[in-house]
């Protein structure tokens, strides 16, 4: 499934990876798991590619609110 075109599926997905999934969109999703039409390992890939995005935007956020708390308590 991985690199197919079916919009439905990737909907789903960014609907879970987002927490935006209701319960009938989860129940999809897991059904189209369970009957290969996408792989437990190609949505694995996926999900940790996500939760690795949102730590490296928390630590870039992290770096850039201290850059500014050091800017403000420099007096500029």
């Amino acid at each position: 499934m991985c690199g197919s075109k079916d919009d439905k599926t990737w909907m789903l997905i960014s609907l879970k990876l987002a927490a935006e999934a209701d319960e009938a969109a989860l129940k999809e999703l897991e059904e189209l798991i369970n009957t290969s039409r996408l792989s437990e390992d190609c949505y694995q890939v996926l999900e940790s590619w996500w939760k690795a995005r949102l730590v490296q935007d928390a630590q870039s956020f992290d770096i850039f609110f201290e850059k500014l708390l050091n800017r403000l308590a420099a007096g500029g």
